[in-house]
């Protein structure tokens, strides 16, 4: 049998006897009075308490079915899905704005560079020249010739070239190509590969400075010193008008005081 206590209701000493003693009369072992022993208690087994609730099922997320194994991993929601994809939008969209900037950018760029070709092109070559030979290479510059301005074809040092007639003072006349000079006056840079046997001196008069002046000296003058080697000369033309109202309608002529001289090529860039 279970055993159990109860206080004495005389003395309060605590008795402790079977529940088979339960409503029968017993002396106490202490004060010796009889007394009824009381019923033994009824014992219950405690309820546990209820498990805390996980975080998806406080988020309102329906409970699991009856017998289906839960989880402390949260449960996916829609909500989480939205978010993600919430984040994911501003992403793509970045990256096709910047895609279309880029884009733009480029048509741009390709629109600037074809405007600067026709501009180009619209200004006449950049550069001209002559080469002289047995046919003369002509790109938009022509030898022109005339009473004051004779040459003789020959071959110096290897290279085919004009020889001027020798004289105290001679002329090579030289024509412009109309494409070249559409906007004058302007700025340009001839070039003279020549070559003195002999010591002298050259410059260039051309159609420029006002509009009476068709023989303009260059504010340069080339020293040649005899040494029978090809070399380079420049000039620099700030105010080129090139009309055609020099001789024979030439835009440019090089005046030169030399016994021999020999001119291979000539050139005519834009500034």
């Amino acid at each position: 049998m279970t055993e159990f206590k109860f206080g004495c209701p005389q003395c309060g000493q605590h008795i402790k006897c079977d529940t088979g003693y339960a409503g029968t009369q017993i002396n106490c072992p202490a004060c010796h009075q009889a007394i009824v022993v009381l019923q033994a208690p009824t014992f219950t087994a405690p309820v546990p308490p209820p498990a805390a609730a996980s975080p998806a099922i406080r988020r309102g997320t329906p409970a699991l079915a009856a017998g289906r194994e839960s989880s402390d991993a949260p449960v996916p929601t829609k909500s989480r899905t939205w978010q993600n994809d919430k984040t994911s939008a501003p992403k793509n969209s970045n990256l096709k704005k910047n895609i279309g900037i880029t884009i733009v950018g480029l048509a741009v760029v390709a629109g600037l560079v074809a405007a600067w070709f026709y501009f180009r092109k619209s200004q006449g070559h950049g550069e001209i020249g002559i080469t002289f030979g047995v046919s003369d290479q002509v790109s938009g510059l022509e030898r022109m010739n005339n009473r004051d301005g004779n040459s003789v074809l020959t071959n110096a040092f290897g290279s085919p070239c004009r020889l001027l007639e020798e004289r105290f003072e001679t002329y090579l006349y030289l024509h412009v190509d109309p494409k070249f000079k559409k906007h004058t006056p302007m700025m340009v840079t001839v070039t003279i590969e020549c070559l003195a046997a002999k010591p002298g001196k050259f410059d260039i008069q051309y159609d420029g400075g006002t509009p009476d002046s068709p023989y303009t000296a260059s504010g340069n003058t080339a020293v040649l010193n005899g040494s029978g080697e090809w070399q380079t000369k420049t000039f620099d033309l700030s105010d080129a008008r090139f009309q055609n109202r020099q001789n024979n309608r030439a835009d440019f002529r090089l005046r030169v005081n030399c016994p021999e001289f020999y001119v291979r090529r000539v050139t005519v860039g834009r500034n």
